[in-house]
């Protein structure tokens, strides 16, 4: 059990992690520095800014550029976070590591908590255990007494209870599956832009059409982070619905996550 002065310093790492976290933010230009790109933790993308020179560049080149100065940024601010949390202990490191997707000895990228000792519980029930090995002096108690169907039923009440957890083990990894590789699309109302993001990994395409460029380079930017915003509030309510189906009717899951959702301003 850890003891006061451990207990102290925990929460004064969970607080310097959270203000770290808050406070976060990585700008990075492309190679070239026609895209110039603002991120924060968990593959948020907060500005991108493309300079005069992105008309030197086909639409499919600049968005190939875009993903790929994200990507760049997106290292960049991890790598930054995961340097200050290491010098918190192997703690601190973990809990960042579940923020930004990563895995670690303590911590698994998954938008769903691990349920409490599920595993241990298939594993270690087993209906017979414990009732084939009591004695016949034992057993001649449990009939003098009439707790014939005592025993019964706790015996039927431990089965219930094996098949509840295993059920509830292969849901969730059936949760973890399918939200590992889920993705989802936004498209501005004229087509000019589509964007796909992907669950732990961010944008994966950007797709920009050359009739986009001629409102010129300085309105393509924010055109293409408001797509980016949508498409991932879309991966959002996509991912809730996935896990509705393992929290059932406990919590209206895509509910909660409709309420911090933008405007659907692109599609």
């Amino acid at each position: 059990m850890n003891g006061p002065a451990e207990s102290a310093r925990t929460t004064g790492d969970a607080h310097r992690l959270a203000e770290l976290l808050a406070g976060a933010s990585v700008t990075h230009p492309s190679t070239d520095h026609t895209v110039t790109v603002t991120v924060a933790p968990g593959n948020t993308v907060t500005s991108i800014e493309l300079q005069h020179q992105a008309r030197r560049h086909t639409a499919a080149e600049l968005g190939e550029l875009i993903v790929e100065t994200l990507r760049a940024a997106h290292s960049r601010i991890n790598d930054e976070l995961s340097a200050s949390a290491r010098e918190w202990g192997p703690m601190a490191e973990d809990a960042l590591a579940a923020v930004l997707g990563k895995p670690s000895s303590a911590a698994t990228a998954s938008a769903i908590p691990d349920p409490p000792g599920l595993d241990e519980l298939a594993a270690g029930v087993d209906e017979s255990e414990g009732w084939d090995d009591l004695t016949p002096e034992e057993w001649d108690f449990i009939r003098r007494h009439g707790m014939e169907d005592e025993l019964h039923a706790a015996r039927e009440g431990f089965a219930k209870l094996q098949r509840d957890a295993e059920q509830r083990m292969a849901a969730y990894a059936g949760v973890q599956e399918q939200m590992a590789g889920q993705s989802a699309t936004a498209t501005t109302p004229d087509g000019a832009i589509e964007v796909t993001v992907q669950n732990g990994v961010g944008v994966t395409r950007i797709d920009i059409s050359d009739r986009i460029l001629r409102h010129g380079p300085s309105r393509v930017g924010p055109m293409v982070l408001a797509t980016i915003q949508q498409a991932t509030a879309n991966l959002a309510l996509g991912m809730a619905g996935i896990a509705q189906a393992y929290v059932g009717s406990q919590m209206d899951m895509r509910g909660l996550v409709e309420r911090y959702q933008p405007d659907d301003d692109t599609q």
